[in-house]
């Protein structure tokens, strides 16, 4: 980071708020706009800092690699064995056995 650039948003700052306490002659304006101000800069000053952390909390992430396999039978038994894909051919297997036919009701 430059080494002038928080000198230079400091003297901005303070220039600022002498610059809208002093352009009018109303002093309950030049203080609510002096405090204004201020808030504005604490508030633009939070977002400067934590931009990236704020930034990265709204952005859509990928599906992890175990919603991946979760997904896809195939993929979860390559890396952890035969046994989702087993499990499936056994619930086939009942469900075909359990099946009402024509000679057996």
């Amino acid at each position: 980071m430059n080494k002038n650039l928080p000198t230079l948003l400091a003297l901005s700052f303070f220039a600022g708020i002498f610059l809208l306490a002093f352009s009018t002659s109303n002093s309950e304006v030049a203080a609510y706009r002096v405090i204004g101000f201020i808030c504005f800069a604490c508030a633009a000053g939070l977002v400067a800092i934590y931009w990236n952390r704020l930034r990265n909390a709204f952005m859509a992430k990928g599906p992890s690699k175990m919603d991946a396999l979760l997904k896809d039978p195939a993929k979860f038994s390559r890396e952890y064995g035969d046994i989702y894909v087993l499990a499936d051919k056994l619930k086939a297997r009942r469900q075909r056995r359990h099946r009402p036919t024509l000679l057996h009701h």
